[in-house]
C-alpha cells in the first residue's frame, strides 16, 4: 500500500484555481516512470507474500472441497502503464502471471467415500486491468476514488498434489472456473482497498506546522494540473499567530525552462515575509541581553577592569557611563524596529532588517528609562537549505549602519563604532537566524521528501525558491 500511497500523493484535484500559490509541487514524467519502477518492484516482492484465505467451500456433484489457506508464490513483471490529462489518471496493467498453492481437504462420494487432502498448484495466466482514479475534496483534503474498475483473466491451470487425484479430476474445471471468478472480483476489490487505504493517509497529511511562539503555518490543497509530461499541485498558505491572520499573497512564479529531473517544489518568499511580519507585528523578535547570560557580563560592565587596549565593555562606547554610573552592570534590549525582508532575485538571497537596542542600568525591570537606544539598519546573504520537509537558511556577510537616536550619557565614542557594529551585529545575527532556522515546512509526506534528500538543487530566481530532485531509490531489505 506504501507504494500506491507515494505514487497517488502527488495526484490531487481541488475545484478552484487560486490567483496565485504559495507552494507549487510538480511531479514530471521522469519522477511519474521512477514511482511506476518502485510500484513493479514492490508488487514483485509483496505479492508472493499475499495469503490465500482458508474457509471456502466448492460442491460439483459428488466433491466437496474446502479450502484450507494458501499463498502466492510467484509473480512475473507485468506490463504497467497510465495516462494523465485534465481531470483524471488512468492506470493500465497487462501480462500478470501468478502462481500460487492451495491446501485444501476434499471429499468424493461415488460407490464409497473417498477423503483426501493436499494441495492444488494454480497457474493463473495473463491477468490484465484497468481503472481510473478522480480525486475530489472532501473536509478540506483530497479524497480519491476508483472508476471504471475491469480486469481479465485468460485462463487458470489447476494441478492437484494429493492421494486418490483421479476421482478429483472432474471437478478442475469448475475449480478453474470457480478461481477466475474469484480473481476478477478480487483485483478491483483489492485497488479500491487499497483506495481506501491511502484515503486514510491522505486524511492525516500534514497541512498545519507549528513554527514555535503560538505561530501557525496553514496550507490548503487548491488545484491540479496535468499535462501528459508532469503533475502540479497548487498550494495555498496562510500564517497564523494567535487570533491575528497573515494572509499570503504571493507574485507568480514563472516556471520557465526547466531541467530534466524528476520533480521540481517551487516555493514563495511571502511566505517567509508573511512569518516575519507577524513575529514583528506580535513583538516576538526581541532578546535581552543582562549579565546572567553565559559570557556577556564583562561586556555589559560600566567600567573595564583591564588597562588592555582591546578591552570591550560598556564604558569603553560611552566614557562618561564610568564616571556617572562605575561599577554598574547595563542590560541591553534588543528588538525589530521594522519587519524584516527577504528578497530573492536571480542567484541571490538578500535579508534587510532593523532592530533598536535600549541599553537600560541593571536590573531593567525597575529602570523607568533607556539610558540610550540604538539602531542597527543591517543587510546580509542568506544561505538557503533543504532540511527534511523543511527550507531554512542562516545569514552570512552582514554589513550594518549604526545610528545612534538617543541618549542620556553622551555620543557614542567615534573609535569604538567598529567594535560596537561588530559586537551587537553578531547578536542579531543570532536572534534573526533563530527564526530562519525554524524553516517553512514543505506540505510534503516523508515518503516524499527522499526526493529532496541529498541530491536536490536550490535555485533562486525572482521571487522565489525553486528545488529541483530526483527520487533516490532504496532497496528494500530482506529479513529473515
Amino acid at each position: 500500500m506504501k507504494a500506491l500511497f507515494i505514487l497517488f500523493f502527488f495526484f490531487i484535484q481541488i475545484s478552484t484555481q487560486p490567483k496565485n500559490p504559495s507552494v507549487i509541487v510538480r511531479l514530471n514524467r521522469q519522477g511519474w516512470d521512477f514511482l511506476k519502477d518502485t510500484v513493479l518492484d514492490l508488487m514483485k516482492r509483496l505479492i508472493p507474500t499475499l495469503k490465500i484465505p482458508a474457509g471456502q467451500t466448492w460442491e460439483m456433484g459428488h466433491v466437496k472441497v474446502t479450502v484450507k489457506g494458501g499463498i502466492i508464490d510467484g509473480i512475473n513483471t507485468p506490463i504497467l502503464n497510465y495516462t494523465l490529462d485534465n481531470h483524471q489518471m488512468t492506470i493500465t496493467m497487462n501480462r500478470l502471471y501468478l502462481t500460487a498453492k492451495v491446501w485444501f481437504k476434499a471429499k468424493a462420494h461415488y460407490i464409497f467415500p473417498i477423503t483426501t487432502s493436499g494441495w492444488i498448484g494454480l497457474r493463473i495466466n495473463n491477468v490484465n486491468a484497468i481503472g481510473s482514479v478522480n480525486v475530489s475534496l472532501i473536509d478540506e483534503r483530497p479524497h480519491l476514488v476508483l472508476n471504471n474498475c475491469a480486469n481479465s483473466v485468460q485462463s487458470v491451470l489447476v494441478t492437484p498434489h494429493c492421494r486418490n487425484a483421479w476421482a478429483y479430476r472432474p471437478f478442475l474445471g469448475i475449480a478453474e472456473d470457480a478461481a477466475k471468478k474469484m480473481l476478477k472480483k478480487s483485483i478491483c476489490t483489492y485497488l479500491r482497498m487499497g483506495i481506501n487505504q491511502i484515503n486514510t493517509q491522505l486524511s492525516t497529511i500534514p497541512l498545519q506546522f507549528s513554527l514555535g511562539s503560538n505561530f501557525t503555518l496553514d496550507y490548503s490543497f487548491e488545484t491540479i494540473k496535468f499535462d501528459p509530461n508532469y503533475s502540479e499541485t497548487a498550494i495555498s498558505g496562510t500564517v497564523l499567530y494567535g487570533n491575528e491572520r497573515c494572509l499570503i499573497e504571493p507574485s507568480e512564479m514563472d516556471k520557465g525552462p526547466l531541467p530534466q529531473t524528476m520533480g521540481q517544489v517551487w516555493v514563495s518568499e511571502q511566505i517567509v515575509n508573511c512569518i516575519f511580519r507577524s513575529a514583528h507585528q506580535g513583538a516576538i523578535i526581541q532578546y535581552t541581553i543582562t549579565k546572567d547570560v553565559q559570557g556577556a557580563a564583562p561586556y555589559l560592565r560600566t567600567h573595564c577592569p583591564f588597562k588592555a587596549s582591546n578591552a570591550v565593555c560598556m564604558g569603553t562606547f560611552w566614557p562618561q557611563l564610568d564616571e556617572k554610573y562605575p561599577k554598574e552592570y547595563i542590560d541591553v534590549h534588543m528588538h525589530s524596529f521594522e519587519e524584516p525582508n527577504l528578497k530573492l532575485s536571480m542567484g541571490n538571497a538578500r535579508f534587510r532588517g532593523s532592530v533598536l537596542l535600549d541599553f537600560y542600568l541593571n536590573p531593567m525591570a525597575t529602570t523607568k528609562d533607556s539610558l540610550v537606544t540604538m539602531k542597527i539598519t543591517s543587510e546580509s546573504s542568506v544561505v538557503i537549505k533543504v532540511d527534511g520537509t523543511r527550507l531554512n537558511g542562516y545569514l552570512k556577510d552582514t554589513t550594518a549602519e549604526i545610528e545612534q537616536i538617543h541618549s542620556t550619557i553622551g555620543d557614542i565614542e567615534p573609535g569604538s563604532i567598529t567594535s560596537f557594529r561588530n559586537l551587537f551585529v553578531s547578536v542579531e545575527e543570532i536572534l534573526l537566524n533563530g527564526l530562519l532556522r525554524q524553516g517553512i515546512p514543505i506540505p510534503i509526506f516523508k515518503e516524499a521528501a527522499m526526493a529532496l534528500a541529498g541530491n536536490s538543487t536550490i535555485n533562486l530566481l525572482n521571487d522565489f525558491v525553486r528545488i529541483d530532485a530526483n527520487f533516490i531509490h532504496q532497496p528494500i531489505k530482506k529479513t529473515d
